[in-house]
């Protein structure tokens, strides 16, 4: 198969200014631009398949080609240099946009089943990415001694290499047992180049700071193991439990963390404690660290990224099932999560997640359908910081996240009334926000954000008329309300020149909206 895309329209891109001075800080005039659209991307996909009478086998080729017709965008600057201005204003900025790129990739997938009821399977695929469009100038504007680029593009290259081969068995009648195996590697070709780069757009290069910078081709090979058995005692339990192992090289310049590992323990138990209550309970405990973690050059030395920090992670959760009658089903599910980042002074410190559900569903009628359901989710993140100024003292803060989510549904589907099927869903969902900032030198004095907050309804309505066993019709309406408070943008002047923010912005304002959807199809069955 193959397909088309053109897509044309207006998009919002942030960029930025050193305003006469190569401090960033203080100084740094920003903008929300327009940024035009204008893209082709063709996709292919070819697969040859063969099915025989203990396996089959799958080649796949697929490739993606993505075309930008705008290489760059430039506007004016709206601010004036600031008093204590080293340099004047530069007159514009400019940046470069998403680049022109390919992807190919070719892989072979197949399964076979052995004796003693035992079936494997496997999959491996390799992938070329290249991306070599020319790159845009330093700066736009003049700059003395300006130094040329160390190369017309980048030249990137990327190869993608991913297999997977999984054992499952059920050697007896009451143990199943499963084995996978996954392996991908990334391996960027890209070379690597110095670059005196020019901050920002100013009048002033990297190099007065005796600063260059080089890119870091982000390389790393990935090895996942999964086992696991379940086995059923009688009729009424069953266990199933196993152990996950991940493990991550990376190889790029200046690596924060060339290894990690991460062991994982899981389990579940499920028993039909009555004829018609079902339990299960399940749990899952994992722990990651690895090598000597090296913060980057003028990075906090404390600071820990969380995706790579050592943590120890815990997973619970219960499920009940009650058949109340025969048209009458009910649940309830509670699950909690929570991450402890052990080793982290400054970054994400600890995180946790309970989420609650309640649902059912009752047919009344056997061609009547009626459900319902309410989930509750908290989510609560600490994060701890330290700010360093000129003049060495530092600011030790705290930040507590809390969000917190309510969202309700129930809908009702009636079939078999003459030719007519008709239905209609309802959710409504409400969330709020709050971070609460704590001082940890001076508690009490730290500022405060105000909460944020969400509220979405969405009513559907749809009807199929089946005109006879090949033809059908269907019709749809569909509303949704949706509103926000948002402290971020709600009350921001797009633009204010005597604003110490140095801000431009496109006046857009929260979300905010109704929307009625009509929808006319028609299907026909060979």
């Amino acid at each position: 198969d193959f397909s088309h895309e053109n897509k044309k329209g207006v998009d919002a891109s942030g960029a930025a200014i050193a305003n006469g001075s190569s401090q960033v800080i203080g100084n740094t005039t920003t903008s929300i631009l327009p940024e035009p659209i204008d893209q082709d991307t063709d996709i292919v996909n070819a697969k040859v398949s063969y099915s025989g009478k203990d396996g089959q086998i799958n080649l796949k080729y697929e490739m993606s080609l993505f075309n930008n017709n705008n290489n760059s965008l430039s506007w004016q600057n709206p601010f004036p240099a600031p008093p204590l201005a080293t340099a004047p204003a530069p007159a514009s900025g400019g940046m470069s946009l998403a680049p022109d790129n390919e992807f190919h990739q070719l892989s072979l997938a197949g399964s076979y089943a052995l004796p003693y009821k035992t079936h494997l399977t496997g999959l491996i695929a390799v992938g070329r990415m290249t991306q070599n469009q020319n790159f845009q100038p330093y700066t736009v504007n003049p700059v003395v001694n300006a130094s040329t680029l160390p190369t017309n593009s980048l030249d990137g290259e990327v190869w993608m290499t991913n297999a997977q081969i999984k054992l499952a068995s059920r050697p007896v009648r009451k143990l199943r047992l499963n084995a996978e195996l996954r392996y991908n590697e990334r391996d960027n070709k890209t070379s690597t180049d110095d670059y005196d780069y020019v901050v920002l757009d100013s009048f002033v290069k990297s190099s007065r700071t005796g600063t260059t910078v080089q890119n870091r081709p982000y390389s790393y090979k990935n090895y996942r193991t999964k086992l696991d058995a379940n086995y059923r005692f009688n009729a009424i339990t069953s266990l199933r439990g196993g152990y996950k192992y991940n493990e991550m090289k990376r190889s790029y310049t200046n690596a924060e963390r060339k290894n990690t590992t991460e062991n994982t323990l899981f389990a579940k138990w499920k028993v039909k404690a009555h004829s018609t209550i079902d339990v299960a309970l399940s749990g899952e405990a994992s722990s990651r660290d690895g090598s000597k973690y090296k913060p980057l050059d003028l990075e906090n030395p404390a600071m820990r990224k969380y995706n790579i920090a050592d943590r120890d992670r815990i997973k619970v959760g219960t499920t009940i099932d009650y058949m109340a009658t025969d048209k009458l089903f009910l649940s309830a599910r509670v699950d909690y999560n929570k991450d402890d980042y052990r080793n982290t002074d400054i970054g994400l410190t600890k995180a946790t997640q309970p989420v609650y559900t309640v649902d059912f569903s009752y047919q009344p009628r056997q061609n009547i359908t009626t459900y319902g359901y309410y989930t509750y989710e908290v989510i609560k993140s600490d994060q701890a910081g330290e700010d360093v100024s000129p003049t060495s003292t530092t600011d030790i803060w705290k930040a507590d996240f809390k969000d917190t989510f309510d969202t309700v549904g129930i809908g009702v589907k009636w079939t078999d009334i003459g030719k007519w099927d008709i239905g209609t869903d309802v959710v409504y969902s409400k969330s709020s926000g709050s971070i609460d900032m704590k001082d940890k030198n001076n508690p009490g004095t730290a500022d405060q954000y105000p909460d944020t907050k969400t509220q979405l309804t969405s009513v559907k309505l749809w009807s199929n008329y089946n005109y006879s066993e090949q033809l059908s019709y269907k019709l749809g309406l569909w509303f949704e309300n949706y509103s926000a408070d948002n402290w971020a943008v709600d009350g921001l002047q797009p633009y204010d020149p005597a604003a110490v923010e140095n801000t431009l912005l496109l006046g857009n304002k929260t979300l905010d909206y109704n929307v009625y959807v009509i929808t006319v199809s028609a299907s026909y069955r060979y």
